[in-house]
Parts: C-alpha cells; sequence; structure tokens
C-alpha cells in the first residue's frame, strides 16, 4: 500500500517536479539581479514551526493528520555580487507527531527528519533599503522515520527537494536577520503494514511546510566608497604681455596712475622672467613730425628708468618713440586725443 499526499489538489508527484523547475528558474532569473553590498561566505541558524499535510494510505480509508512541530536548521553559504547569487548548504531536523488517525485522535506515532541541501537561492541586495527578498531551491537527501501505532515504522534516506521564499532584515554590514518560509517534497521510505485484512507495502510521499526565523552573519566588508573626483585646478592666471602708460598733454613725465602701471608691468617682467622688454612712445596728431618724434622717445625713456629703478635690468630694456605715425585711435591732424599719448610696454 502507498501513501499519498495532496495540497489543494495538486499530487506530490507534480509539486516535486515543480519544485526541479524552480531550482533551473532560480538560475535564468538571477541574470536580471543587480549587484548590491552583500558578498562573501556566511553562515546562519534558524528555527521555527513544522507543518505535515495530511497523509492518505491508498487502498484503505486511512487518513493521518499531525500536530504543528517544529524545526532548526543551520546554513553554510557564498553570496555572490553580481549575479545577486547564493550557494548554500543546509542540514536541518524536524520532528511532527501523529495526531489523528481517521479522524481519531492517537496518542503516538511521529515523522522525524534530519535532511541535507544543496540551496541554489537568488537574494538581490540594494544600498538604498535594508529589506531585501530570497527565492531559490534546493536538492539533497532526508532521513526520515515514519512510525504509527498500527505497526508502520519505516526508516529510510531518500531524495528530497524544496523550495525557500524569504525575506532578510540588514542589521549592519556583517549582520542579517532571515524571515523564511521552505515547502520540503520527499518519501517516507519503504515500509509493510496491515491495515485489516489489507497488507501494505511500498513507499509514501510527504509534504512538509516550515516557517523559521534565524539570522545570517559574515559577508566581506563593503567596499569602500568611491572617492570624490578632486576639483579641476583653478584656471591659470592669464600672462599679460603688455601694458599701456598714457600721458597728459604734451607731457613726457609719470603720473601717479601710470607709475601704478609700470610697477604692474616691472612685477609680471620679474615673475615671468622676461628676457627682454620692449618699450615704445606714442604721440597725438597736434605738432609737427618732428616734434612729435621727440616728445614720443621721452615718454619711452621716462617708462624705462622707472623699469629701472623697480628692480628690472636695463640691459633688457630697449626705448625708442614712434611720434603720431601709429596712432591707437585715428585721426585728423591736429587732434588732441588722450588715447595716442601714450607708451606700451612689450613683455617677450
Amino acid at each position: 500500500m502507498i501513501f499519498n499526499t495532496e495540497m489543494g489538489g495538486i499530487t506530490v508527484t507534480s509539486r516535486f517536479r515543480t519544485a526541479l523547475a524552480l531550482l533551473a528558474s532560480t538560475s535564468l532569473c538571477s541574470g536580471a539581479a543587480q549587484a548590491g553590498e552583500r558578498h562573501g561566505w556566511y553562515f546562519g541558524l534558524d528555527a521555527g514551526v513544522s507543518f505535515v499535510n495530511e497523509m492518505e494510505m491508498e487502498g484503505t480509508p486511512n487518513k493521518y493528520t499531525f500536530d504543528p512541530g517544529w524545526l532548526a536548521l543551520a546554513v553554510v553559504g557564498y553570496q555572490f555580487n553580481d549575479p545577486s547569487l547564493r550557494l548554500e548548504v543546509e542540514a536541518g531536523f524536524r520532528d511532527n507527531n501523529i495526531n489523528e488517525l481517521n479522524a481519531a485522535a492517537v496518542t503516538m506515532g511521529e515523522v522525524r527528519e534530519i535532511s541535507g541541501f544543496a540551496n541554489l537561492l537568488w537574494a538581490p541586495t540594494s544600498n538604498q533599503s535594508n529589506w531585501g527578498f530570497v527565492i531559490g531551491a534546493g536538492l539533497g537527501v532526508d532521513n526520515v522515520r515514519f512510525k504509527d501505532h498500527t505497526g508502520v515504522d519505516s526508516r529510510d534516506v531518500v531524495p528530497a527537494a524544496q523550495g525557500i521564499f524569504g525575506l532578510n532584515y540588514r542589521v549592519s554590514d556583517h549582520w542579517d536577520y532571515a524571515l523564511t518560509y521552505r515547502v520540503l517534497f520527499a518519501d517516507v521510505g519503504d515500509y509493510d503494514t496491515t491495515v485489516g485484512p489489507i497488507i501494505a507495502r511500498g513507499e509514501s510521499d510527504i509534504v512538509k511546510h516550515a516557517v523559521t526565523l534565524g539570522f545570517r552573519y559574515g559577508y566581506d566588508d563593503p567596499a569602500p566608497p568611491a572617492a570624490a573626483p578632486a576639483p579641476p585646478p583653478p584656471p591659470a592666471p592669464a600672462v599679460v604681455k603688455q601694458f599701456i602708460v598714457f600721458f597728459g598733454f604734451n607731457k613726457a613725465n609719470l603720473t601717479g596712475e601710470a607709475q601704478a602701471v609700470v610697477a604692474e608691468a616691472a612685477a609680471a617682467a620679474k615673475a615671468q622672467g622676461s628676457a627682454r622688454i620692449v618699450v615704445v612712445g606714442h604721440t597725438d596728431t597736434v605738432g609737427s613730425n618732428a616734434y612729435n618724434d621727440a616728445l614720443s622717445s621721452r615718454r619711452a625713456a621716462a617708462v624705462k628708468d622707472e623699469l629701472s629703478r623697480l628692480g628690472v635690468s636695463p640691459d633688457t630694456i630697449s626705448a625708442s618713440g614712434r611720434g603720431e605715425a601709429e596712432l591707437l585711435i585715428q585721426s585728423g591732424d591736429g587732434v588732441k586725443e588722450p588715447q595716442n599719448r601714450r607708451a606700451t610696454i612689450d613683455l617677450n
């Protein structure tokens, strides 16, 4: 005789296939996961409540129901950074007592299991939230003992599969709380028993559900935040190569404002290491060409003398006058244009 377990009208065999499909689909959908904070080795402990579906013995009217039981689990795993996969080894113990046989209370009988699984989990994490989810499946073995008061006493190691769904809460860089739901599919194993005139032999499928609370500890230290890019260097100050000194009408002496411009030119020449300084004097169009040539030369000489007084070597300074030959502001003859009464200082 074979026990048969049902939940919501779906047979255990089909649910076992569903668990295998879930294991495969977990690998496929994980490719869309984003890299998260968690990576590295970890371990964890879980404990919680275990439930067993109603079990029916085929060929007889016998049906078993079970009390809620308890379970404890230990896991060791590795979290990959990209994609957000976990590979995990799990060992667990479950214990549930038989509650009723054919709606009649019984005081003897139990299902105990020692299980081992290799789990593949998708566990994306985020820098934006402490909450994360886990979904995956596992394949392994289940050491099942099923015993009741009718003489059934089965002990066997059988293949098993499970689906896993859970929530994680990140407490710190190395600690997580884990709330997890598991559904386990396995067999009770070989047995022989007699129910009235019926002799039952075979295996029985079993489905268990578990809700656990636990922790995960480990993981590598998170990568340090990327250093902020260095601010761009301030733009280099513009290099001034020419200065202009203005004079009064028919004057060759330096005003206070003109002296300030010459001082600025002297400082720039020293800072830039100018090897050659060219000073050129100019006039407006009032007066004869000969007079203006002489006036422009005196203006250039006045600037050179002031540069020399400020520490610029006279040997690096050439001074000459152009009269009214190179006007800054074009004008007719005899025009007192202030901007034409000037001397230029060019640093080379």
